[in-house]
């Protein structure tokens, strides 16, 4: 038969042998494990006392969970690292409008000047950092492409590019960016044209 020993390869053809060693043996039930537990112990152990000891009983999501112990733990760190790099990323998008702002005063404040509405003069800010994020997603597209063989053993049940996953990553970013985009837009907003002018 073909079992599946580890979370991270596909199940393999197996074959099973009586071993004097010692043996595991796997009970279905539709009860609580737990409550059965000890009753499997003494029937188990009541065969033949002095050559039958059971040395431990699981559940198969205790199992489960110990094979996948190590996954679990590298799929936090990267979840973590990753959260890390999209607050880093926001903050670094925040700043740079910033100071883009700043430097655009008097620009702004001429385009006001002329007819310029607030919606014009945010769309400006705003269309700047969706450019600085469309250009960072394309770039990590191409990321992940060429890493693609080093983060599948990462994932499970996930194929490493996957359109769903790999859409709605890029979708979060663009909304987080253009959150941090905000506060420069409004900013720019109410930048006051006569002011503007004479910082020029």
């Amino acid at each position: 038969m073909d079992v599946r020993n580890t979370l991270e390869r596909e199940a393999m053809p197996t074959v099973y042998w009586p071993n004097s060693g010692g043996s595991d043996l796997f009970v279905r039930t539709s009860v609580d494990p737990a409550g059965l537990a000890q009753v499997l112990r003494h029937e188990i152990e009541a065969v033949d006392p002095n050559e039958i000891k059971v040395l431990q009983i699981r559940t198969l999501e205790q199992i489960v969970a110990e094979l996948s112990a190590d996954s679990r733990f590298r799929a936090l760190l990267v979840v973590l690292f990753a959260v890390l790099a999209t607050g880093i990323t926001c903050l670094g998008l925040f700043g740079v409008l910033t100071y883009a702002v700043a430097q655009r005063t008097r620009e702004l404040g001429i385009r006001m000047a002329l007819g310029a509405g607030n919606s014009h003069i945010a769309g400006l800010v705003l269309s700047q950092g969706a450019q600085m994020v469309g250009l960072g997603v394309a770039l990590g597209f191409v990321l992940v492409y060429s890493m693609t063989r080093y983060i599948s053993s990462l994932l499970f049940g996930i194929v490493p590019l996957d359109p769903m996953t790999l859409g709605g990553v890029a979708a979060l970013v663009f909304a987080l960016a253009l959150l941090a985009a905000y506060l420069p837009a409004r900013r720019a907003m109410r930048t006051d044209p006569i002011e503007a002018l004479r910082q020029g």
